[in-house]
Parts: structure tokens; sequence; C-alpha cells
């Protein structure tokens, strides 16, 4: 029997909250929709639409946390894309810089979209106003999901560096 290890778990519990928020997501969807089931003539309910925001913007920042764990996947499928072996120092310095940026731009749109407020079950009365442009709106909700994802790649990158440094064979060495 293989041993469980603590990454496990949080992959486990991880995928958990996803497939959860997900369900909540769909349900709600599916409850407060005027079209769908239109024929049930369910009463709309404010609570239904808060859990259903409530939920979207956790689904939207757990899977950033799901993309930082499964990173060294997806740079592998990348640098496969590219037909490159692997990264070289100029690469990796581009990576690096284009990593910054999106969390100096996440950073900002967390605060533009008030995404804190309403992960926190806060009430706020700022929305996007779509009568402009909706270009911004997604390009804002694209650096807001790699927060997540650069942090817990950053963080699982320390926490296997840390693990190589104190495992018995290179001490030994």
């Amino acid at each position: 029997m293989a041993s469980t290890t603590s990454g496990d778990v949080v992959r486990v519990v991880l995928h958990i909250s996803l497939i959860v928020n997900m369900a909540v997501l769909l349900i709600t969807s599916v409850v407060i929709s005027k079209s769908v089931f239109a024929w049930l003539l369910i009463p709309d309910s404010i609570y239904l639409r808060e859990i259903h925001w409530f939920s979207a913007y956790w689904v939207m920042f757990v899977t950033g946390i799901h993309v930082g764990l499964h990173w060294e996947r997806l740079r592998a499928s990348l640098l496969n894309l590219l037909g490159l072996r692997s990264t070289n120092p100029v690469l990796r310095a581009i990576f690096l810089a284009l990593g910054a940026a999106f969390l100096q731009q996440g950073v900002a749109s967390f605060q533009t979209l008030g995404v804190w407020t309403k992960l926190t079950f806060n009430y706020s009365l700022d929305f996007w106003d779509f009568t402009a442009s909706v270009a911004p709106f997604f390009g804002h909700w694209l650096a807001v999901f790699t927060v997540p994802a650069i942090i817990t790649h950053s963080l699982m990158a320390i926490w296997r560096w840390a693990g190589l440094r104190n495992s018995p064979s290179i001490r030994e060495a």
C-alpha cells in the first residue's frame, strides 16, 4: 500500500472543494435561471444569487490554486508545444518576468474587481459596467486567476527545494 503524503492530502482537499464549489455553482445556476426551469415558477431568491456569486468567486480562486499545483505539467506541455526539451536561462528569465507582470496586474485587478470583498462574503455595490468595453473585464479576471496559481506554484517550488535540501542523501554528501 502506497503511503499518503501531505501533498496528496492537499490535492484531495483541493479537488473536493473544487467539486463542491462547482456543484453549488451548477445547482444555483439552474435554480436562479429564468429560462431553464421557467415552468417551475421558482420564486426569485436574493440569497441564492448571493451564494451563486460567492461560489463563482471561490471557483476562480480554487481553480487558480489547482493550476499552481499542476504548474510543472503545464510548463512541460508548453515546452513540448514549442518544441523545446528544456528551458534555458533566457527563457526562464522571460517566464519569470511574465509571471511577475501577471502577479502585479493580478493584485491590481483584485482591487479593481473587489475580489477580496466578495471572497469573504461581504457586500459590495461595485460591479463591472458592461456597457463599456468587455475585454478589460476578462483581462482582469485572467490576472486575478493567475495570482493564486503563481503563489501556489512558488510555494510548491520552495517546499520542493526545502525538501531536497533537507533530504538525508544531500546532508550526508
